[in-house]
């Protein structure tokens, strides 16, 4: 069976690594508007948080469930006590990026004992670095596609979605998912997505977020050893992100996709859809006023959404009983969020690009601040990425061409 191909033939948009889809002139504007609204979004970043291994049953349909109406919060921000307060532990660089690189990063994520960063270089290969996460020390860089946007690891195997770049310049491995060896990174099998955006490894394969156009739909796929076959569709866009990464999270047989309310609709929104990994069947269960950068991750009792925007953002969470919805709490620019034990660690600005950045402790509960405040080196500005260490209890966070080792506890 050909990549791309499920048991019905090839899927709208996904084809095996020989059969490229031609996409017209209309198709490629619609792409090229896309990237540029992702380049604006690049003064805040998004997370990729995976929690638990759960596991994808793909379908040979595509699934697009009539949507009920999601609960609505109405925001009423609360400020976050300014990290740079005498409490708050500064952070120093634990490594540095290789110069050249620090300018473009567009992915973090940890696995197999090492820190994986993207770098993208328009027009030429871009870079994916494996970094010791014992020590930081960069241990290996190898060529992707010129614009990764989301790095997936487990079991020996990393995953790079390469984006369809601003296609100002042709692009290498444009509109592709790279299969790699962690330990050599040599190139495994490289399948063919019309702009991904989001991947998450799985116990059983890889879970693949897709655009089809800037207003959407929004694909879910699995890919496996014999392909990619799509799952479920949902017809609305990905919120916005500076790494659209950010707006996947998956736990517990479910996988949850931040999307936004349609350009042009009033007022703006968020909405959290819920992906049932066995069926595929899609459920719209909260939304966020606002349309702001958007961030989820997850654990086995709630998922919680970062939305960075100066008017409703803040972290809002989701009870996963009964749907419903707390915050928003800390300040009003999260730029990623993570869960760790009975901790929530979010990361962010207190007051825009050029403001200090921060790295806060929440109760996942009450939305409480707690003991754990850390304040970001100064010379750190640009997008932040970050990810929860899995050697140790930290948070990995890459900060203006740094890397950052910030403990957390157990």
């Amino acid at each position: 069976m050909k990549c791309g191909e499920g048991a019905h033939g090839a899927l709208p948009g996904i084809s095996g690594r020989g059969e490229r889809v031609a996409g017209g002139k209309d198709a490629r504007s619609a792409v090229t508007m896309r990237i540029l609204s992702r380049q604006l979004a690049l003064a805040l970043l998004g997370l990729t948080a995976g929690c638990g291994t759960p596991v994808l049953h793909a379908t040979s349909s595509s699934l697009s469930p009539a949507h009920s109406s999601a609960p609505t919060v109405q925001a009423s921000p609360s400020a976050l006590p300014p990290p740079a307060s005498a409490s708050a532990t500064p952070l120093t660089p634990s490594a540095q990026l290789p110069a050249g690189d620090s300018c473009c990063v567009s992915a973090l994520a940890v696995g197999d004992g090492s820190l994986w960063i993207a770098v993208r270089d328009a027009g030429t290969a871009g870079s994916l670095l494996r970094f010791s996460e014992t020590t930081g020390a960069l241990e290996a860089q190898w060529p992707v596609g010129s614009s990764p946007e989301a790095i997936a690891v487990a079991t020996g195997q990393v995953w790079v979605a390469n984006g369809p770049g601003d296609m100002s310049v042709p692009e290498v491995d444009a509109n592709t998912v790279e299969e790699l060896s962690a330990a050599s990174g040599q190139v495994i099998a490289t399948y063919d997505v019309v702009d991904p955006a989001a991947v998450v490894a799985l116990s059983n394969g890889v879970l693949v977020v897709s655009m089809q156009t800037p207003n959407g739909p929004t694909q879910i796929s699995l890919l496996q050893g014999d392909g990619l076959r799509l799952t479920s569709t949902i017809d609305e866009a990905l919120a916005s992100a500076g790494a659209s990464a950010g707006v996947v999270a998956a736990c517990g047989g479910q996988a949850f996709v931040a999307v936004q309310s349609p350009s042009g609709r009033q007022p703006p929104n968020v909405t959290i859809e819920r992906v049932d990994l066995a069926s595929g069947a899609a459920t719209a269960i909260a939304t966020v006023p606002d349309s702001g950068e958007a961030a989820l991750a997850c654990d086995s009792i709630a998922v919680y959404l970062a939305l960075g925007s100066p008017d409703d953002g803040g972290i809002y969470r989701v009870d996963l009983a009964d749907d419903s919805i707390s915050g928003p709490w800390g300040t009003s620019l999260p730029a990623g969020v993570v869960v760790s034990a009975d901790r929530l660690w979010t990361v962010g600005r207190t007051d825009g690009v050029g403001s200090p950045g921060y790295v806060a402790c929440l109760n996942p509960q009450s939305g409480e601040t707690c003991p754990g405040q850390a304040v970001l080196p100064p010379e750190t500005a640009g997008s932040y990425f970050v990810a929860l260490g899995d050697q140790a209890p930290a948070l990995w966070i890459v900060a203006g061409g740094e890397l950052i080792e910030a403990p957390i506890g157990g």
